[in-house]
């Protein structure tokens, strides 16, 4: 069948006769009856000329539409033209004369409408060509179907000898043309002799081989042979499948068909196979499979099926209505009397909460003892354990209190309540809640309510303390103690804008690395803004060692994020973990890229020792400088890099490891216990360990996933190889092994290793084993070794959750690990001697051992973990007034509970910027660890046990910070209020010039930027500045409650009221704004320096001496003393002159290419493209305010509102000459359909003089130079616009209604904000549509979603120019796809 799509003619579909559509699409007459009466494909449509009072002759025949495949003709409206219109065209045009200039008006019209082209000679020509129309005299022609016996008259005698006559003209023809065809030894010769003029690769396109091969194929002949190059037998062949040749070499095995006839046939047996496989769900009711893809007996059985489904749901939906009759009845019978009585009981409950309650807890906990008695318990239940079930009980029974007297709005809901059903909001959607809460007999709140506390949690990607400010209320304790964790997870490419907040989500530009901005402005040849849509998210935890543990700030990024930033990003969410009292004594990342260059830039260098130096694992915590924070790899990330590096291992391969006698160490001990235990399945015998193939043969699931790499090295694994050397070595029985119950369980396994060894050498030295074996031996037994210290390092220590560190077993465990580094630093010596043998020339020592990396970080995840859980009990015995302390779990070794928290974000289908940013506010981490069931890359057991602390709500925890939001604005105001009026100091931001921090070596760009950067001055002071930012004020509320930073921010307050503390403070933060401007040249010097960087260089200097001397020096009273407050100003410096810095950079590089910055002139638009946005987008609003007042009467005061909206709009037909010549183009009579709103002419100009102030207030340049807050800022200057405002009170006080103040200031405040919107929303839409391009998702994400994606279309909101009826602000998130 011809793909209707890809015809240039009828590209919605065309008429054919029933008989010409049966050939057209490749089907049989039985099965057209069958779409015709029984089960229609959706893009076939019947009908009858008849029906249509089709004219003579074509009232006599059967017609069908054909549509393009997975669309619906069903309906007139769904056609191009009516079978009545196509009779006609058919008469007139099917032997039409295409010499004659042009047709009738009416039939061209029709023409265009049909075929998609203008009615011109060759187009009507075209069309005949292709049969799109069937002329009367054909079908007059055409043999009539009847039945009976056919007429013998001289009609029929004449046709038969005509088509005789055909026929021998035909043989004839065939004859001649063979006749005059060389024979086959000719052809033969014919294609070797041009075979050896050209080139093999010339084959296929060679024009004479062509006509050679259509020779052969009319002679059917058989491939040729000759005897190529090389004495090859080399074959001219033709696919017997297809018209295409080639040169093949022949062999026994020749296929006579191509490769893509091969491929294509393969391809078909995989389909008939899966047909047949699902044959059953092919011919389900409730089958997807199109129609037309079903052959007869599937029709016909599908049918069946079809018409009993809806058999059998028409009596279910009988007996619910019988049911539900049933049910009115004897609600309708009810009486007076009851309906009083329950009504009574309802507000005696309502009123009475207090006596309810006791009621409720004394029959509840007679039931639960009357149950616990039951059932054999003997723990005595109390009140407190009840509570929880009280609370839910009582509040239901007050719900459904006021739902029965009608007072739905009062309901109040328990926090329980609340979070589990906003759990279920955002997992199921809105449409599935509203459904499970419609069939709920328990009252929940609605999806408005759950909206409105989604919206209301303060939570943004970057700079976010709501997260840190939800932990004082939900923990338990003052202070806890544990670990970061960090990792980054990729997302889906999104962008949306929040109405209400005015910010646009899902864009980045935060935390970008200032070298790469410094090479940006100084070194590229056209620079750029740098804002990018956010394809991954780096998430920050928070993890103590009671597992309470929640998700801190996120950062999204491009796929570029780099050391640098996350080191920036490491510094805040200490200070921010630290301010909460969640004290950071660890950190622990994967070996990824970023991840190991952050280690290195916090830590010393490494040292060659199995056993590392602490400063190696450590660094200074920037909170406090008298304390520390470890670091260390995770651990299941390490175990697999331990496996991946074994398996290859290899001879001849990349890496060859050798222990120190030489013997090769390979996975063949492992393959061989496979095999081993593939004969034992055969043999019906158990297997004596876990391992499949997945195991052995690796692939990019099974490389990643956790429990393949610990069954290389689990217990049963290493015990069977032990077994297996024993008995090769003459040991069956127990005697001369070393035995579990002599040893003991730690080390057991190493000990195997080093006992066989023994063994072996006894063994040997005595002649009772050939040297062949032996040798063979001695890799399999090197290799067992290499495996039981790898299960001794993860498995029965960093993996094992049965183990738990603490004050007792920590020395003991640190022993064993030494001994186990200690193996794997002798084979590194071995090598290391190895390659002093070789010389400098010779790499090949590098196979031998682990690369440098993995070695590294090995070390790193032992000594930092165990020196972690040693600085934990150390900090806990220190500080038991306030630490609770038991032991350290080894799931703090891994960061599979951040693994656990992708996965609940991908099964959920949160994993875009906007669903991520309300996602991770609304859910807790509690039940995390199930999200790993599914997911076989990590192992949920490794997550450990999670607690959360208080049973909080979201309601309660939006309402903390409302309150902690309106407790530091109050402190402002104060602020503000109480300071002198001259305590406002304008001055200069440092004290320096720009030649006192060039470098030597500078160029002029640079002493540009510097000069421009010293010669700005603060009109307000640094104080005024400081409040400005969003970080100060993030920080206030953080430390309302902190003892050692709320005094700073007080005596920082107290300072800055008076003129002389006001200038003492500027002053102390010049000399600190003085020395970072000392780090930034540097680093703008050095920016090709990799070692270099300002965020390096500023954490370095905000932990040294320097920076305390410093500020005890430059900082008035008591400010300059507390460390953590002066790190804060410092952070809060550096974030300023870094702004200062982008825009000196920006400045310098536009004063020396100013071409680079001319903004390009956009064409203007045409007065009617002007008009038709008047009537498309304040037509619109108009239209969409109108809604609120559809229900108004006519006495009510609103009523002026709506005789204003009425006023601004009128009606296609009503408009005159003049309006329609002036503002009403032919292309906007075209596209309005009935459903577009004029604007009237009296309010026309002020139309269009608005929309070209909201279209200059944002534009695409706009979102690329500040994404966050460019849709906020353009509304803002909309509506602040005072011009655009009197002109339209002007309009409505001179209209001759002369509309009141009220109803004018109404519609205003109501219409502006439409207009902007549906205005700004085309603008994000071209944007998002050159940023936003869909992609597919890495592999890694594919593997850990464990939910089956839905094969349903989501509905797409069209815009407001698309869709005049249905407003965009009226969603708090507009999301343009």
């Amino acid at each position: 069948m011809t793909d209707l799509t890809e015809d240039p003619l009828c590209k919605r579909g065309r008429w054919m006769l029933l008989d010409d559509a049966t050939e057209y699409l490749g089907k049989t007459p039985k099965q057209m009856s069958i779409y015709k009466n029984q089960a229609c494909p959706s893009h076939l449509h019947f009908e009858g000329g008849a029906q249509v009072t089709a004219p003579a002759p074509y009232n006599k025949f059967q017609f069908v539409y054909i549509s393009p495949e997975g669309t619906n003709c069903h309906g007139a409206a769904q056609w191009s033209i009516t079978l009545l219109e196509w009779t006609k065209l058919c008469h007139h045009l099917g032997d039409f004369d295409t010499d004659q200039p042009s047709c009738a008006k009416e039939y061209g019209a029709m023409f265009e409408k049909y075929t998609g082209q203008p009615a011109t000679p060759s187009n009507i020509k075209r069309a005949q060509d292709e049969r799109l129309f069937k002329a009367s005299k054909h079908l007059e022609s055409s043999p009539t179907k009847r039945r009976g016996r056919p007429k013998k008259d001289g009609n029929n005698n004449q046709a038969a000898a005509a088509a005789a006559a055909a026929a021998a003209a035909t043989t004839t023809t065939t004859n001649r043309r063979k006749s005059i065809m060389p024979s086959v030894d000719a052809i033969n010769k014919d294609v070797i002799k041009r075979l050896g003029e050209i080139k093999p690769v010339n084959v296929a396109s060679d024009l004479a081989l062509a006509e050679l091969a259509g020779m052969m194929r009319l002679k059917k002949m058989d491939p040729v042979c000759f005897v190529g190059d090389n004495n090859r037998n080399m074959a001219f062949a033709l696919c017997e499948s297809c018209d295409s040749h080639r040169l093949i070499r022949m062999t026994p095995k020749y296929c006579p068909r191509c490769r893509q006839c091969q491929v294509k046939n393969s391809k078909e047996k995989q389909l008939q196979l899966r047909r047949e496989q699902n044959a059953d769900n092919r011919v389900a009711a409730d089958s997807t499979v199109p129609l037309s893809s079903l052959n007869l007996d599937e029709l016909k059985t599908r049918g069946r099926n079809m018409h009993r489904a809806r058999d059998v749901k028409a009596l279910a939906l009988k007996r619910m209505k019988k049911k539900l009759k049933k049910k009115d009845k004897l609600l309708k019978t009810m009486s007076t009397e009851m309906r009083n009585n329950v009504t009574e009981s309802f507000n005696f409950a309502d009123e009475n909460p207090k006596l309810v309650r006791e009621e409720v807890s004394r029959v509840l906990i007679e039931l639960m003892e009357k149950e616990n008695a039951s059932m054999g318990g003997d723990v005595e239940l109390s009140i407190e354990d009840c509570n929880p079930i009280i609370d839910m009980i009582v509040d239901e029974i007050r719900n459904q209190c006021r739902v029965f007297n009608n007072q739905k709005g009062q309901c109040r809901y328990s926090s329980h309540l609340v979070g589990l059903a906003m759990s279920l909001y955002l997992q199921s959607g809105p449409a599935a809640y509203e459904q499970f809460r419609h069939d709920s007999i328990q009252i929940y709140p609605s999806v408005s309510y759950l909206k409105s506390l989604k919206y209301a949690q303060d939570t943004k990607d970057g700079k976010s303390i709501s997260q840190y400010e939800d932990q004082l209320k939900i923990r338990v304790d003052p202070e806890e103690i544990g670990e970061l964790i960090v990792d980054e997870m990729k997302l889906k490419k999104d962008v949306v804008i929040n109405i209400k907040s005015g910010d646009v989500v899902g864009v980045t530009n935060d935390f970008v690395s200032q070298k790469k901005i410094m090479k940006n402005w100084l070194d590229a040849d056209e620079p750029n803004d740098m804002v990018e849509p956010a394809t991954h998210v780096n998430q920050w935890q928070y993890r103590s060692i009671s597992g309470r543990t929640y998700n801190c700030e996120f950062f999204y990024n491009s796929g570029s994020l780099s050391a640098n930033t996350m080191l920036e990003q490491f510094t805040r969410v200490v200070m921010n973990c630290e301010l909460v009292g969640s004290k950071v004594l660890g950190l622990v990342c994967d070996a990824g890229g970023n991840n190991a260059r952050l280690m290195s830039l916090l830590r010393s260098s490494g040292t060659d020792f199995p056993w590392v130096d602490e400063d190696v694992v450590r660094t200074v915590n920037p909170f406090d400088t008298s304390r520390f924070i470890y670091l260390f790899h995770c651990s299941t990330h390490d175990l697999k890099n331990m496996r991946n590096a074994l398996f290859k291992s290899e001879p001849g391969g990349k890496r060859m490891f050798l222990d120190v006698d030489g013997n090769h160490i390979g996975k063949a001990v492992l393959d061989e216990c496979y095999k081993r235990d593939l004969d034992r399945l055969a043999r019906k015998t158990k297997p004596m360990t876990t391992m499949e193939k997945s195991t052995i043969t690796l692939d990019r699931w099974s490389k990643m996933n956790v429990k393949e790499a610990k069954r290389v090295a689990e217990y049963k694994t290493l015990a069977e190889i032990s077994n297996y050397l024993y008995e090769e070595l003459g040991f069956v029985t127990d005697d001369g092994r070393l035995l579990e119950r002599n040893h003991g369980r730690v080390g057991y396994m190493p000990a195997v290793a080093r006992h066989l060894k023994t063994k072996l050498a006894e063994t040997v030295s005595s002649g009772q084993i050939f040297e062949d074996k032996a040798a063979v031996l001695a890799e399999r037994i090197s290799s067992l070794e290499w495996l039981a210290n790898v299960h001794e390092i993860f498995i029965n220590r960093l993996m094992n959750m049965d183990m738990l560190i603490h004050r007792a077993n920590i020395d003991k465990f640190e022993q064993e690990i030494i001994k186990n580094l200690n193996y794997f630093h002798g084979l590194w010596n071995a090598q290391q001697t190895r390659r002093a043998q070789l010389g400098k020339g010779d790499k090949s020592w590098q196979k031998d051992f682990l690369a440098s990396e993995t070695w590294r970080n090995l070390r790193m995840t032992c000594r930092g973990f165990f020196g972690y859980c040693r600085y934990v009990i150390q900090y806990a015995d220190a500080h038991r007034a306030t630490i609770k302390f038991n032991a350290v779990s080894p799931a703090h070794s891994n960061s599979s509970v951040i693994e656990a928290w992708f996965s609940l974000v991908r099964m959920a289908k949160q994993d875009s910027a906007p669903c991520y940013l309300a996602y991770i506010k609304n859910r807790q981490l509690i039940n995390a660890h199930k999200a790993l069931d599914g997911n076989k890359m990590y192992a949920g057991a490794d997550v450990g046990v999670l607690t959360h602390g208080k049973d909080v709500g979201i309601r309660e925890l939006s309402n903390t910070q409302k309150g902690r939001e309106k407790r530091k604005n109050d402190l402002i105001s104060q602020y503000e209020n109480s300071r002198d009026e001259d305590s406002t100091i304008s001055t200069k931001k440092f004290s320096l010039s720009a030649k006192d921090v060039l470098l030597p070596d500078s160029c002029n760009q640079e002493l540009e930027v510097l000069e421009s950067l010293t010669r700005m001055e603060l009109p307000h002071g640094y104080m005024g500045r400081l409040i400005s930012l969003d970080t100060f004020h993030e920080w206030l509320r953080l430390c309302f409650d902190n003892d050692d930073v709320g005094p700073w921010f007080e005596e920082l307050f107290l300072l800055n009221q008076t003129k002389l503390g006001a200038a003492k403070f500027n002053e102390g933060c010049r000399a600190i704004q003085d020395k970072l401007l000392h780090l930034a040249a540097k680093c703008m010097r050095k920016r090709r320096d990799k070692s270099t960087s300002f965020e390096v260089e500023t954490h370095k200097f905000f932990k040294s001496k320097d920076f305390d001397e410093l500020c005890g020096v430059h900082l008035f009273g008591n400010l300059g003393e507390s460390h953590v407050g002066c790190v804060m100003l410092g952070l809060m410096l550096a974030e300023l002159l870094l702004d200062w810095l982008a825009l000196s950079l920006r400045w310098a590089r536009q004063k020396s290419n100013p071409e680079l910055f001319q903004k390009k002139q956009d064409q203007r638009l045409t007065p009617a493209e002007e008009n038709n946005e008047v009537n498309s987008f304040v037509g619109w609003s108009i239209f969409s305010t109108m809604k609120k007042y559809v229900n108004v009467d006519e006495e009510e005061s609103e009523n002026e509102c709506k005789q204003l909206l009425s006023s601004m709009c009128l009606r296609e037909e009503d408009a005159d000459d003049e309006y329609l010549a002036k503002y009403y183009d032919t292309n906007m009579s075209m596209l309005n359909h009935g459903g577009l709103t004029l604007v009237s002419s009296y309010f026309f100009d002020w139309g269009k003089s608005t929309m070209q102030s909201i279209r200059d207030a944002f534009t695409v340049d706009d979102i690329q130079k500040a994404p966050k807050n460019c849709f906020k800022n353009g509304k803002k200057r909309v509506l602040q616009s005072i011009s655009i405002r009197s002109q339209f009170v002007l309009l409505c006080k001179a209209h001759p209604l002369s509309f009141t103040s009220a109803a004018i200031d109404e519609v205003y405040n109501i219409i502006l904000p439409k207009m902007i919107h549906a205005r700004f929303a085309v603008v994000f839409r071209h944007w998002k549509g050159l940023h936003c391009q869909k992609h597919e998702v890495a592999f890694r994400t594919k593997m850990k979603a464990s939910v089956k994606e839905n094969d349903g279309k989501e509905y797409k909101k069209r815009s407001a120019a698309e869709q005049p009826d249905e407003s965009v602000s009226d969603n708090k998130m507009m999301k343009i796809s």
